[in-house]
């Protein structure tokens, strides 16, 4: 219901002038507008407003069962639920405060990060604040729990008080507290906060941070001050307050990747983001990270990572000589010759792979290294398009210009296996990706050019043209197909190709190779006289005035 009103006001407002100026509410304003309180809830919340302690605690015990989903919440925040509870912390009964407090840390954890407007989440963040250095511990717990749930919740009022206001008191005063749980709680909601510029509130807290990742008596405080880094990294402000601290961090991240638990996974995690900054790259290859990583590659459970963050740091022409000198590389085609290798560690190899392209002495490594060229051949039939694409995109580069990786392909039985895919995959971009991986490998390539046609791929090639979905790379790779080798010519002038390519003519992309299989079935009279044919039939006499030209 919410997406359709959505979808039918904003199609109000694209086609109606006298509506322009309207303001057309959001998806989360009209699921707002949608919450419904029920009969029981809103006899629930009316109780917590009652003078009699009894009635409130019997409140407190329905909404034990209640507060269970982002929904029940809204309901009862739109109910007037969450004001009711915030009155309750005024009374002079502790029980009753406590209860309350427990009451609103339930009702301020929203899955989603996303409230109800009725929340008021900076007014809840501020009443709160009086607990967090309450001389009751439990309140003090509760109050930590609730400012930490409100740091998860997107709200732009509220992000601007926990990383500009006063809201950062609070979470300096729970980091500096000595209770375990208190510092565990608040590195995770900060770890947990929504995207954005968070570098005033890290330059606030980044001593304790710093603290907290070195303290290896805490394993678990590591974990979580670990993955706030990996977490903010993603804001490109919070990145670029971080490098500047790289000499700092730097031998923490590495010193937590010897652990190979969750510490290591966060720091792969946070050097992985890092990596998005050049100058962190440099750093990172400076120091002995990357061979850290490396070693964490025979760990089954550091794996994904460990090859996703190697993928990450290979962005650039030292980096990926870092990589290959570390011999990460040989390591991870290892992996991918498994057949017990997961399909995640498969898709984070060929990810670090095709951004390892970009030097040739790594295309070497991998042409020469043993079931190199035939792990990938391998899952080219492994029925997953994602991993297919990638390994085409790698196929494609190393067969580039290059005879013998062709050959050492076609041996393989690539091109079988190309012909079947043609056939199979379903997604046009993948359609497009073998096409261009069989042009490369059949330049000049007469064996692979006779293997593909013995495959009966001539015959997919021809119907991708036809379609005239698939008319530039299908074109390319039936040129090059066709190209000196006559078995291969003769198959293609019987199929029915001469309309589609002289519309093709017309086609900015695919002109230029239309026009030029044009010209060689043009080579016999018979050929010519159907072209013309078209071309007449299609009024588009100009056009092949010039070709025969």
């Amino acid at each position: 219901q919410v997406e359709d009103i959505s979808y039918c006001l904003s199609q109000i407002r694209k086609f109606s002038k006298s509506l322009s100026s309207v303001n057309v509410k959001s998806m989360a304003e009209i699921e707002d507008d949608l919450v419904v309180v029920s009969s029981e809830m809103s006899s629930i919340i009316s109780n917590l407003q009652s003078k009699q302690a009894s009635i409130q605690q019997d409140s407190f015990i329905l909404l034990d069962d209640r507060l269970t989903t982002d929904s029940e919440k809204r309901s009862f925040t739109h109910g007037g639920g969450i004001s009711a509870l915030l009155q309750l912390l005024t009374s002079s009964d502790e029980d009753i405060v406590e209860k309350a407090l427990e009451i609103l840390q339930m009702a301020t954890y929203f899955e989603s990060g996303r409230a109800h407007r009725e929340l008021y989440p900076v007014s809840v963040a501020e009443t709160v604040s009086g607990f967090a250095e309450s001389s009751n511990k439990n309140h003090q717990i509760y109050a930590s729990c609730i400012v930490t749930n409100l740091l998860h919740i997107k709200d732009s009022t509220l992000y601007n008080y926990f990383t500009e206001g006063n809201g950062r008191q609070d979470i300096q005063s729970f980091l500096g507290s000595d209770n375990s749980f208190l510092q565990l709680r608040t590195l995770w909601g900060l770890s947990a906060m929504p995207a954005g510029d968070k570098s005033q509130i890290l330059e606030h807290i980044w001593d304790k941070i710093i603290g907290f990742m070195g303290d290896s008596k805490r394993p678990e405080h590591q974990a979580k001050a670990t993955a706030i880094i990996a977490n903010f990294a993603y804001d490109a402000p919070n990145l670029t307050f971080i490098t500047s601290k790289s000499s700092e961090i730097l031998p923490l991240l590495k010193k937590l990747l010897t652990y190979a638990d969750e510490r290591s996974i966060e720091a792969l995690r946070a050097l992985a983001n890092l990596s998005n900054s050049k100058e962190m790259r440099k750093a990172i290859c400076g120091t002995d990270c990357v061979d850290a990583i490396v070693q964490l590659l025979s760990t089954p459970l550091m794996q994904v990572q460990a090859c996703w963050t190697i993928g990450n740091i290979c962005m650039d022409d030292r980096s990926v000589l870092a990589v290959r000198n570390s011999g990460a590389l040989e390591r991870m085609l290892d992996l991918m010759a498994d057949s017990k290798t997961s399909f995640d560690i498969n898709e984070k190899i060929l990810w670090a792979i095709s951004n390892s392209l970009i030097d040739d002495q790594t295309k070497e490594i991998i042409i020469s290294q043993k079931n190199g060229l035939s792990s990938l051949v391998k899952l080219l039939q492994c029925g997953s398009e994602k991993l297919i694409s990638l390994v085409l995109d790698i196929v494609s580069s190393l067969s580039n210009r290059n005879f013998k990786v062709s050959s050492l392909l076609g041996d393989l039985n690539i091109m079988q296996i190309l012909a079947e895919l043609l056939t199979n995959c379903r997604q046009p971009h993948v359609k497009d990706k073998i096409c261009w991986t069989i042009t490369r490998l059949t330049a000049g390539n007469t064996v692979n050019q006779d293997s593909f046609r013995k495959a009966g791929g001539i015959q997919e090639i021809g119907e991708l043209i036809e379609s005239g979905e698939h008319l530039q790379p299908a074109s390319w790779a039936l040129f090059n197909l066709i190209v000196e080798n006559e078995q291969n010519l003769e198959i293609t002038k019987q199929m029915d190709l001469i309309q589609p390519l002289v519309q093709g003519l017309q086609d900015e992309k695919a002109g230029d190779i239309s026009r030029k299989l044009l010209a060689i079935f043009a080579s016999n009279e018979e050929q010519k006289r159907k072209i013309i044919d078209v071309v007449v039939r299609d009024v588009r006499t100009r056009k092949i005035s010039y070709l025969l030209n």
